[in-house]
């Protein structure tokens, strides 16, 4: 039987992170042909196991074999490649230490691109041979065509600007750049509508009198974490500039309507294992804005506008040429969504299949 853990349950900051939507993507795609557990009591011992998260400075999901075959999914390794940027502390690297121990207990990996496979050689010393990469797909409610939410609830519920908009949608870790992409929607005078629920404290800080925002500027252990030192800068740039929106979470079906009368996505991520967002928004017909990186050359091949992501001016001047609506961002519109159908549902489902069922 093939059994998929879901740690969610116990993990409800994850609803809302990579894991949470790949455990998503898993069950609208795999519900027929798999069942899921939040209980690892419930695996049993002739079972196919699939642990669809890894997170190396936690606790380990299993400390044994308790199946017959164990599959384990890596997104990336991001943290062991920028240390200095994603602090761990003494537990951190106790759990670490559990974490490369136990990755002996599976006998292949899944992961999401070639990259992060290259990565996985390198920085997790595995056998290229046992790493299967599976591209990832978005949601179904991303992916079929229905009607779309209007612009004018759109702008009732989430305070959308009427103006033409680009979107962001993703957390606040080091690698995802914020504060270059902030510098240049300053410099283009674009408004960017930033989803995720990460963004809350943005709204909480606006709340706030002038007194109180620097008190908590100063003092609040949410956000003077070391990790947090570049999230802490960007919402020091972005708090009194009212072209910067953030509705917080947004469901599936609303998320669809808000990429498609977005004018472009951005993603400047000095490094990922994916960028699930340029799938989603290529999916509504959105453009996006991408890091001139190796894995998102990768994954959207020549259907973006790639920028040098440590350079604000470039990143601005790409998002004030959109703005402009040129005849080459129609045809780029169509390349995004023509890419996009290269990681349609099924394609998923046939690959991850074969990856926990192959010998």
């Amino acid at each position: 039987m093939l059994t998929i853990y879901d740690p969610i349950p116990d993990d409800p900051l994850g609803k809302a992170r990579g894991g949470g939507r790949t455990v998503k993507i898993l069950r609208e795609n795999l519900g027929e042909n798999a069942r899921f557990v939040s209980d690892l009591h419930h695996v049993a011992p002739d079972d196919t196991l699939l642990i669809p998260v890894w997170q190396p400075f936690h606790r380990p999901y299993l400390f044994k074999k308790i199946a017959a075959r164990q599959i384990l999914m890596i997104f990336d390794v991001i943290p062991l490649k920028y240390p200095e940027h994603f602090p761990i502390g003494l537990k951190g690297r106790w759990w670490m230490m559990h974490n490369l121990r136990t990755l002996s207990l599976y006998d292949r990996i899944v992961t999401i691109s070639e990259i992060s496979k290259r990565d996985i050689v390198d920085y997790l010393n595995i056998d290229p041979h046992c790493i299967d990469v599976v591209y990832l797909t978005t949601s179904k409610a991303l992916y079929r065509a229905s009607k779309a939410t209007s612009r004018k609830t759109l702008q009732e519920k989430f305070d959308i600007p009427t103006k033409p908009y680009f979107t962001y949608v993703g957390d606040m870790n080091w690698n995802k750049n914020l504060v270059n992409m902030a510098q240049a929607a300053i410099k283009a005078q674009a408004y960017l509508v930033c989803i995720g629920k990460t963004f809350s404290v943005v709204n909480d800080l606006r709340a706030m009198d002038l007194e109180e925002q620097h008190e908590y500027l100063a003092t609040s252990g949410d956000i003077n974490h070391f990790e947090q030192k570049e999230f802490k800068d960007f919402v020091k740039l972005v708090l009194h500039d009212d072209r910067f929106i953030f509705p917080g979470y947004v469901p599936d079906e609303e998320l669809r309507s808000l990429y498609a009368q977005a004018l472009c996505n951005v993603l400047i991520s000095r490094d990922e294992g994916f960028g699930l967002s340029y799938l989603e928004s290529a999916r509504q017909h959105c453009p996006s804005i991408l890091a001139d990186i190796p894995v998102f050359h990768e994954i959207a091949a020549r259907a973006a506008y790639f920028v040098d992501s440590e350079q604000p001016d470039v990143i601005a001047n790409a998002m004030s040429d959109i703005l402009k609506k040129p005849r080459s961002y129609i045809a780029m519109k169509e390349k995004a969504f023509g890419r996009s159908k290269k990681f349609a549902p099924q394609t998923f489902t046939k690959n991850i299949m074969h990856a926990l069922t192959s010998a």
